[in-house]
C-alpha cells in the first residue's frame, strides 16, 4: 500500500492519501494484533489523520489507546469514530478493548444509553 501510495503521489494527490491510510490502518491493526501498543498508537494516529471521514482508523486507535490503559484518549477516539459512522456503535458490543470505555459517561451519552 505505501508503495502505491507514492507512485500514486506522482500523479493524484488524493488517491496517494487514500494509499498512505488504508497502508497505516493496516500496519496499526498488525501492529495492535502483536500487541505492540506505542507503535500501533503512532501508526493509527497517522491514518486518523490521512482519513479524516472513515471511521476505522479512529476506532482501531480508540482499541489501542484502551488496551494501553489511555481510557481519555480512548474516550476521544471512539467519539471521532462515532461522529464519522454513528453506524459502528452496532458492533462495539463486540470489541473487548473498548468494555470500559464503553462506560465512560461521554460515550454513553454518544450512544443513547
Amino acid at each position: 500500500m505505501i508503495e502505491a501510495a507514492q507512485t500514486s503521489s506522482r500523479f493524484d494527490g488524493a488517491l496517494a492519501r487514500s494509499f498512505y491510510a488504508e497502508g497505516h490502518l493496516l500496519k496499526g491493526l498488525e501492529f495492535l494484533e502483536k500487541n505492540l501498543l506505542p507503535e500501533a498508537r503512532r501508526v493509527l494516529e497517522n491514518a486518523v489523520s490521512e482519513a479524516p471521514t472513515d471511521a476505522r482508523p479512529a476506532l482501531a486507535l480508540a482499541r489501542a489507546c484502551a488496551r494501553a490503559g489511555d481510557f481519555a484518549a480512548a474516550e476521544d477516539a471512539l467519539l471521532a469514530a462515532l461522529a464519522r459512522d454513528p453506524s459502528i456503535a452496532q458492533v462495539l458490543a463486540s470489541e473487548p478493548d473498548l468494555v470500559q470505555v464503553l462506560r465512560r459517561e461521554k460515550i454513553r451519552a454518544a450512544l443513547g444509553r
